[in-house]
Formats: C-alpha cells, sequence, structure tokens
C-alpha cells in the first residue's frame, strides 16, 4: 500500500509504552506491517536505547510536540499517514478493510479519516461486510488524536499554528469548524482499537489487564491512576460513545 504509512508517535521519556506496543502489536503482526512503511516517532538519535523489532525509528531532535511531529512527517514519503499514539493497540486490522478506506478517501479527497468514532457501540451492529462512513461533525474535540488517516500536506498546515497535543486539538476543530474541510469518520468491525491505558502518566489498571492479559506491575513500572480520576473517566467515556452514537446515526452512510 504504497500511498499509506503508518506512524506511531511516541516520546523518550515513554519509551516503556512503546515497547509494549512493538510487542503486543508489531511482533505478533510483522508480516501485515511488512506491507506498510511504520515507523516509530521519537526525539533524540543519541538516547534511543530500544531494542525494538521494528526498526524504522524517526527522530526530531527537539522535545517540541508539534515540531517533532512536523519532523516524523517530513520524513515519510506517502500522501496518507495513519497517525497513532503509543498507548492505541491495535486490537483487530485487516488490511482488506483498510484498502477499501484508503481507495474511499483517495476518490473522495478526504483530509481527515478518524477510525473509532462510537465504535463500542457501532462496531457490534454494522454487519461485518460493511462500512459505517459519515460526515465529521462540529464540535469542541471534533479534530483529536484519536486513530485517524490523515492527508500528509493538511496536517502539516494544522500543525503550523500549536505547540501541544492540547492546543492541536482545539485550533484543528476551531479551523474545521470555520472552513469544513473533507473529513469522514470510518467504522468497520474488521478495524478496532482497545481503550488508551494511560493517561498523565499513569496506568488504568483494568484497561492494562484487558490489553496485556497480565497485572500492569508486571509489565511496568508505572503507578495507577487514582480511583477518583478513573471513575470520573469512566463516566466521560461512557458520554463520549453515546454522544459518538446519535451523532453517527445523523451522518451516517453504509457501504460495502
Amino acid at each position: 500500500m504504497e500511498n499509506l504509512a503508518i506512524l506511531v508517535a511516541s516520546f523518550d521519556k515513554v519509551q516503556d509504552i512503546l515497547m509494549l506496543w512493538d510487542k503486543k502489536v508489531y511482533k505478533k503482526k510483522i508480516k501485515v506491517f511488512r506491507k506498510f512503511n511504520l515507523y516509530y516517532g521519537l526525539n533524540f538519535k543519541a538516547q534511543n536505547k530500544l531494542k525494538t523489532f521494528n526498526k524504522n525509528i524517526l527522530y526530531s531532535e527537539t522535545l517540541n510536540w508539534s515540531l517533532s511531529l512536523e519532523r516524523w512527517i517530513n520524513l515519510i514519503d506517502s500522501q496518507y499517514i495513519l497517525i497513532l499514539l503509543d498507548d492505541h493497540i491495535i486490537k483487530n486490522f485487516s488490511l482488506t478493510s483498510l484498502e477499501s478506506i484508503i481507495k474511499d478517501i483517495n476518490k473522495n479527497k478526504v483530509l481527515y479519516a478518524p477510525l473509532t468514532y462510537g465504535t463500542n457501540i457501532l462496531s457490534n451492529i454494522v454487519n461485518i461486510k460493511k462500512f459505517i462512513k459519515g460526515k465529521v461533525l462540529d464540535g469542541k474535540y471534533s479534530i483529536n488524536l484519536q486513530p485517524a488517516i490523515w492527508e500528509k500536506s493538511s496536517l502539516l498546515r494544522l500543525l503550523k499554528k500549536t505547540n501541544t497535543p492540547w492546543d492541536f486539538e482545539l485550533s484543528s476543530s476551531l479551523e474545521y469548524k470555520r472552513n469544513k474541510f473533507n473529513a469522514y469518520f470510518y467504522i468497520t468491525k474488521n478495524i478496532l482499537f482497545y481503550e488508551q491505558y494511560i493517561e498523565r502518566g499513569k496506568v488504568y489498571p483494568r484497561r492494562f489487564y484487558n490489553i496485556f492479559n497480565s497485572d500492569y506491575r508486571l509489565l511496568t513500572n508505572r503507578s495507577p491512576l487514582e480511583f477518583k480520576r478513573r471513575f470520573v473517566s469512566h463516566i466521560g467515556f461512557i458520554y463520549k460513545i453515546f454522544k459518538e452514537f446519535i451523532n453517527t446515526l445523523i451522518s451516517l452512510i453504509i457501504y460495502d
């Protein structure tokens, strides 16, 4: 798939999280990922002591978040890039489904295509041979850093205006509200991700176990997230899923 690359964006200080991604995802699906140019994004080459199964590592030589992402992307020779964070653990991954989505993105000149919009509900409803596709609706975080396929030049343009991930999501969402650039979500049972298990550098113990089938203390020295924060996050997650479910029903298109 020459016009699509995958970038797992990480950071030197969280190399332990990237190592978990490498072992859990890349090692188990090496044959699949060999069909792509898959890269890890880190900061400084001199500080890298990782021994990963994937050897394609890009270095930004800066700690600035947006500049790091911009430099990684500029090193990738591909029109479209699937951007993942290092705690976006892939659950299902179908080349056939991804190729169909890329074909539709290319045909319709889509600039931003999130792959997890309302999936916890909708992936259990949609026929495995079908996709759900819909226009991304306006919202405070309508453009965000959840797993998504980006058109390279459009992403670079948005990064020019920000310094942090939060700035990026807010300013990009405002620009989308003003200019309505071409953004569609795609949902299929064949491409799924686990819930993110890291927040503010701490671990969601149950999410971690669901992904790795192991107590987090056996694989990482990170502390668990406080119970109050986990509870608030869980309520927020439920709200997000139902809101996205309703929004999806407003704008969805089902296609083969």
